[in-house]
């Protein structure tokens, strides 16, 4: 599980970093990408929070993996594995806290699901 957070953080964290744009663009880029991540770690929180079973909680953990694969494709130009680049965003921080609360609580709450753990080890060999 920890192998998943730390993968899931360090695509998160390191999804701030400059390109070889103007400053304008690397800010208005570096703003797009923070607004996709936030947009998506609530949403995740947030069904997390809702699940029901095991099942539903392991289904939006592969959904939330995929989303930010995806954000990851889009923005390949960039080097998403500087944890610094998230430094000072305060909105990050809290959105990922409240993330990685959901994530532990559905952990604990559906400890002997087969599914959600069979999600997590999905993620974790990604």
């Amino acid at each position: 599980m920890k192998k998943t957070i730390v993968l899931l953080l360090t695509l998160v964290i390191g999804g701030m970093v400059a390109c070889s744009k103007s400053p304008a663009d690397k800010e208005a880029e570096a703003k797009a990408l923070a607004d996709e991540i936030i947009k998506i770690t609530q949403s995740t929180t947030e069904k997390l929070e809702k699940a029901a079973n095991g099942k539903d909680a392991g289904d939006v953990v592969l959904e939330y993996a995929n989303g930010m694969k995806k954000i990851k494709e889009k923005y390949k130009h960039l080097d998403l594995n500087d944890p610094k680049k998230f430094e000072g965003n305060e909105e990050i921080k809290k959105v990922m806290g409240d993330f990685f609360s959901a994530i532990m609580n559905v952990n604990i709450k559906f400890k002997d699901s087969k599914e959600l753990a069979e999600a997590m080890q999905k993620v974790n060999q990604q």
